[in-house]
């Protein structure tokens, strides 16, 4: 498998899942939509899957932002990455949380990290939790191929 077609599944999918899964769970979702983007090729080998918020005016939309080290892509584990790092996961928390006017601004531009990351993970992984309870996925997803279905 390309790298082309691993992405273009992955992106396929998350266009696919979008609508149906948070429409059906949560009353609130982002305004900001969120994009797959790879990491560059330089950095990748030693770069984690991870997600970068959108801009606070919405001139541009969340990144989840994805390695995928060559020349074979493992598909192992890709939904629950995806449902970890963009909807409903860091997407939904971040996003929510900056578009949110009543709380105050070092919490909204996440000016502080250190003593956060276990809110904001542990977000990740009820995200991650949430899809094998709603049915969205199979307790089995990460042994899953990315196109199962």
């Amino acid at each position: 498998m390309t790298f082309k077609d691993l992405f273009s599944r992955l992106a396929s999918q998350y266009a696919e899942f979008r609508p149906k899964y948070p429409g059906a769970l949560f009353d609130l979702r982002p305004k900001a939509s969120v994009v797959v983007h790879r990491i560059p090729e330089y950095a990748e080998r030693n770069a984690a899957a991870n997600y970068f918020p959108p801009a606070r005016d919405g001139s541009r939309p969340g990144v989840f932002n994805v390695p995928l080290v060559g020349p074979k892509f493992s598909r192992l584990g890709m939904r629950t990455t995806a449902y970890h790092e963009a909807v409903p996961g860091h997407h939904f928390q971040l996003a929510l949380q900056q578009e949110d006017k009543d709380l105050p601004r070092f919490r909204s531009d996440w000016i502080i990290y250190e003593g956060m990351t276990a809110f904001v993970e542990g977000w990740g992984l009820y995200a991650e939790a949430l899809a094998i309870e709603s049915g969205v996925a199979h307790a089995t997803s990460n042994s899953a191929p990315l196109d199962s279905t």
